[in-house]
């Protein structure tokens, strides 16, 4: 168990330097895997997972963080139309409504005593063009950097195209280091491949820390002739993808709250108008467009 909590619970920062976890905060989690309340709960969550019912168990948290999200697309926005502000300058809150039916209401603060007049400019700024604002915030829940990066580093290693410079500072970083070969290109390629289709059959994301885990614990096959690698080797191959990809953008503190469930593609699929697509190039499209507009 020590040695899982070691991997798993290392230096969260997607660009900082990996290592082991903070003593005490292993000792306690080790205490606390003795716990039959926290073994219940962790087991209860888990079979949530594979649950026929679970969107209707998990509404209420979907609820929860579509208006999160929402909130702080508002507040990264409101902070690109306020350009005096800094990103400690305003601070949003989410109260519920009365029941599970009611809409919530999102309200965006100044965090100093008496405040700089951010909010005025805020209400200058979209009285102006309400459009503009909102097209912010439509910008702000769109691919984050990372995500970029993770589709451009995947198909560098599939040779396909040209990556963009976030991508080739990652590069850099993590595959032309000192010491990589073509072996280390094939290893993370690997790695890429044998976590995608780990998610694709569970049917639910997985975090790199357990990648990195089952890899050098030998619970995941990399099909490659590069060896047995540590958890740490593996780690140190890969980049933020998924969840912690499409929100690290959204992240914001909040000093008198607990940090925000978000997704972005919550957001997007509950917006996401469905317009129908042609392709022009086949043949009867003429026919498909006259329908699809009646």
């Amino acid at each position: 168990m020590r040695r899982i909590l070691t991997v798993l619970y290392r230096d969260a920062d997607p660009d900082g330097e990996s290592g082991p976890g903070p003593e005490r905060l292993l000792s306690t989690l080790e205490g606390l895997t003795l716990d039959e309340r926290v073994c219940a709960a962790i087991d209860r969550h888990g079979r949530l997972l594979l649950a026929a019912d679970m969107p209707q168990q998990t509404g209420r948290l979907a609820r929860r963080a579509y208006a999160q999200t929402l909130a702080a697309a508002i507040l990264a926005a409101a902070l690109r139309a306020c350009p005096d502000a800094q990103d400690q300058d305003l601070t949003v809150d989410v109260v519920p409504g009365p029941t599970d039916a009611d809409p919530a209401t999102i309200w965006l603060s100044e965090t100093s005593p008496g405040g700089f007049g951010l909010v005025e400019q805020l209400v200058q700024y979209y009285a102006r063009d309400p459009r503009r604002f909102w097209g912010l915030v439509e910008t702000t829940l769109g691919p984050s950097d990372y995500e970029q990066v993770d589709a451009a580093l995947t198909r560098l290693l599939q040779r396909e195209g040209r990556p963009p410079r976030a991508a080739a500072a990652a590069l850099s970083t993590r595959l032309l280091r000192p010491g990589s070969t073509p072996a280390t290109d094939a290893l993370a390629l690997g790695l890429v491949r044998a976590w995608d289709q780990l998610q694709q059959r569970l049917g639910f994301e997985v975090d790199a820390r357990v990648i990195a885990y089952a890899v050098g614990a030998g619970r995941l096959h990399i099909d490659t002739s590069t060896g047995r690698h540590t958890a740490d080797q593996v780690f140190s191959l890969l980049w933020p993808r998924g969840l912690q990809a499409r929100t690290q953008h959204l992240q914001h503190y909040h000093p008198f709250a607990p940090p925000p469930v978000l997704d972005r593609l919550l957001v997007g699929a509950a917006h996401d108008e469905r317009l129908p697509r042609l392709d022009v190039s086949a043949e009867g499209w003429r026919e498909q467009y006259r329908a699809a507009i009646a």
